[in-house]
């Protein structure tokens, strides 16, 4: 599960995908009554699941892609103690670095 927080427009469409999946397992996990603690990581930012769940559809709508699995704030809700801040420096620099599809589409749209 990852959250890379970089402008979705950046990303090629496998990580956009991904991390689109990775806020719709993070709802499930919520749902379920899973162990928050067991699954979150300085990868996720559960306080901003929704708003960049709805920033990722936006972005995929924008390419083409069917978004057909809409959440609320309320499904991805999370107690304090599990917020989290992921380095979106690291996540641009990691991004770049090894994927060369990310790299293309941030040089496509620059």
């Amino acid at each position: 599960m990852r959250m890379w927080m970089i402008d979705p427009i950046l990303m090629c469409d496998a990580h956009l995908n991904e991390e689109h999946s990775s806020i719709h397992q993070l709802q499930r996990h919520i749902r379920d009554g899973h162990k928050l603690d067991v699954i979150l990581s300085g990868h996720v930012e559960p306080q901003n699941a929704h708003t960049r769940h709805d920033l990722l559809a936006s972005e995929m709508v924008r390419r083409g892609h069917n978004h057909r699995s809409p959440v609320t704030a309320s499904q991805l809700e999370v107690p304090s103690e599990f917020h989290k801040v992921v380095d979106r420096t690291a996540s641009f620099i990691e991004l770049m670095r090894s994927c060369y599809k990310c790299k293309q589409q941030m040089k496509a749209v620059l």
